[in-house]
Order: structure tokens, then C-alpha cells, then sequence
């Protein structure tokens, strides 16, 4: 049981680490506001696309961390929707 705490834990961090790494990614791709860029673009940017995937692991894993049923069932399947969302966008856009 240790054992499984043990990779919780680690799990909790990595996912703290990424989420603050977000914002980051998020001003990786400066030169225009949301408004001032077109639906193609937004919709098949790869800077985008990755914010939209980062978001979506990122709702996925505090479902999977939320002790509450319904919110984890919010969370987890919006993170899924977000990431299948960013997988399609990502192969519509190749």
C-alpha cells in the first residue's frame, strides 16, 4: 500500500509540474490576441493544439485526484474530451 502512495504522490507532483508549466506554453506563441487571429488558425495552430492538450491531461488528472464522485466524473471525462479534441484537431491539421 506504501508502494502505491509512493506513486500517487510522484504522479501528484509531475502533474503539479506541468500544470505550471502551462503558462508558459500558453505565451509560447505571442505576436496575436485570440480575438485578432482566425478560426483556421486557431483551430489548426500546433501552439494551440498543445494548450488544448496540456489542459486536457491536466483536467483529466485532477479528476483521477478529486475524492468526490460526480466532480472526478466532470473532470476526468472534460480532460478526455479536451484531449481527443486536441488528438483530432492535431490530424485534421497534418
Amino acid at each position: 500500500m506504501n508502494a502505491m502512495r509512493l506513486v500517487k504522490r510522484l504522479a501528484g507532483s509531475v502533474a503539479l509540474f506541468v500544470s505550471a508549466l502551462l503558462p508558459m506554453a500558453a505565451s509560447a506563441h505571442p505576436g496575436h490576441d485570440l480575438s485578432q487571429a482566425s478560426a483556421k488558425h486557431i483551430l489548426t495552430s500546433p501552439y494551440h493544439i498543445m494548450v488544448l492538450a496540456l489542459a486536457g491531461a491536466a483536467c483529466w488528472f485532477a479528476g483521477t485526484q478529486v475524492q468526490r464522485r460526480i466532480p472526478a466524473r466532470v473532470l476526468s471525462t472534460l480532460g478526455l474530451v479536451m484531449l481527443v479534441g486536441a488528438i483530432v484537431l492535431w490530424g485534421k491539421s497534418l
